[in-house]
């Protein structure tokens, strides 16, 4: 049992945030009154943080590229992109999906000027309502033109 819950923990590495949880819970079900649960059990929220902080950096490495297309499309075209799939080119849609909740980063533009962000750990898009990793209600703005200084 030990070695299963290993490999499955290694799979774990390129999934979001919200399959992680689902896996997790489906193992500690599976493991349920087997003598190996109290050994792997209190193990399973120390995976946790780490998944999450590795997911939200994948997050922002990828709106740092978007945003350079987005940017870059700016340039060419005179103006913004309707969607995140306009400003990268062919066949590398992929970085518009978000690492962290496995689902497309929201885009908005707001007063004529793009905003790029993660759907946080609920995975609703709150139409770029900023607020911090991890809580209700609010996205993450990974990127926004004439964003206000704190």
């Amino acid at each position: 049992a030990i070695g299963r819950f290993a490999h499955e923990a290694e799979s774990w590495d390129e999934l979001s945030i919200p399959e992680v949880n689902r896996r997790k819970a489906a193992l500690h079900a599976n493991l349920a009154g087997r003598a190996t649960t109290k050994v792997l059990i209190p193990l399973l929220p120390n995976l946790r943080p780490n998944l999450v902080i590795r997911a939200r950096v994948d997050a922002m490495r990828s709106a740092t590229l978007l945003a350079a297309y987005v940017c870059r499309f700016r340039l060419d075209r005179g103006a913004w992109p309707a969607r995140l799939t306009d400003a990268v080119p062919p066949n590398t849609t992929m970085i518009v999906h978000d690492p962290y909740t496995g689902v497309e980063f929201g885009y908005r533009i707001v007063n004529e000027k793009p905003i790029l962000y993660s759907l946080n750990d609920d995975g609703i898009d709150d139409g770029g309502v900023p607020g911090e990793w991890g809580r209700p209600g609010t996205d993450v703005v990974l990127f926004q033109i004439g964003r206000p200084k704190n």
